[in-house]
């Protein structure tokens, strides 16, 4: 995702102001190219460099066997010559064993549709745009999430009910919240599409996680995957219910252990 007013827009060849971006994006193993890409990602086209107001995206898919990879991406504003280009890197593994039940990764998503021309946000049926932040700030009330379970028809057999979870918890503790939890009973398929949101209006600042998980019928888990996310709301309450989901440790509430003396402080404010 770019953001508008952080390139350069020149007069394209239609006569409007249009910006470049070269993205390039490369997967090692071992030190040796897998696979790689390099495109052009054009802005939308505008008449007033005043009116630049938006942020323009694209997304690239790769098929990668299982296995250690660098990946490596680089930003390149083309209309800026002397620009120096925007690099990063990053280490993933890849294990999806075709013996397990698996849970891919989570992708936030901005928004979503049913797809009607196979485009290059089309999966599994819906137009995806993808949430490229993890940071949630108080004017997003919607947490919307994407993801796929794997497998499920080789553990389990056809008659097998099974549950699917999604959830929120306290990244610090690990506790779930009680009022951001949801589940439904699934049977077992090749792949189990997951889309769904939690309204988000009322959580509170602070670290969180999402989770998705697959509970047996003995309520035992048996896979699961999660993604970290960040909260700021500061008109939100904190629910009272989720009190043990706070970290206390290392702040000032270490200081009393004695009953009495914390009962006669609490009576004294």
């Amino acid at each position: 995702t770019v953001v508008g007013k952080s390139v350069e827009f020149v007069k394209n060849t239609g006569n409007k102001l249009q910006a470049t971006v070269q993205v390039s994006l490369i997967f090692k193993k071992n030190g040796i190219i897998t696979d790689f890409k390099k495109i052009d990602l054009l802005s939308p086209e505008v008449d007033d460099t005043s009116k630049i107001d938006f942020t323009f995206m694209d997304q690239q898919r790769f098929l990668l066997p299982d296995g250690d990879y660098n990946g490596e991406i680089q930003l390149q504003d083309k209309n800026k010559k002397d620009a120096v280009p925007y690099k990063t890197t990053e280490s993933l593994t890849i294990s999806f064993p075709a013996d397990k039940v698996n849970i891919s990764g989570i992708e936030f998503v901005e928004s979503y549709k049913r797809t009607e021309t196979i485009n290059i946000l089309s999966k599994n049926g819906y137009d995806l745009v993808p949430l490229s932040i993890n940071f949630f700030p108080q004017s997003l009330n919607a947490l919307t999430f994407y993801s796929e379970i794997y497998n499920t028809n080789k553990v389990f057999t056809a008659s097998d009910k099974f549950v699917l979870k999604y959830f929120i918890e306290a990244y610090e503790t690990g506790k779930t919240l009680s009022d951001f939890s949801k589940f439904r009973v699934e049977t077992a398929k090749p792949v189990i599409v997951v889309i769904d949101e939690f309204d988000i209006t009322n959580l509170p600042s602070g670290n969180y996680n999402l989770v998705v998980e697959l509970r047996d019928k003995d309520n035992n888990r048996t896979s699961f995957n999660k993604v970290f996310f960040q909260r700021s709301n500061p008109s939100a309450e904190f629910n009272i219910a989720d009190i043990s989901t706070l970290d206390v440790s290392g702040s000032f509430v270490n200081a009393y252990t004695n009953i009495d003396t914390l009962k006669d402080y609490v009576k004294s404010v």
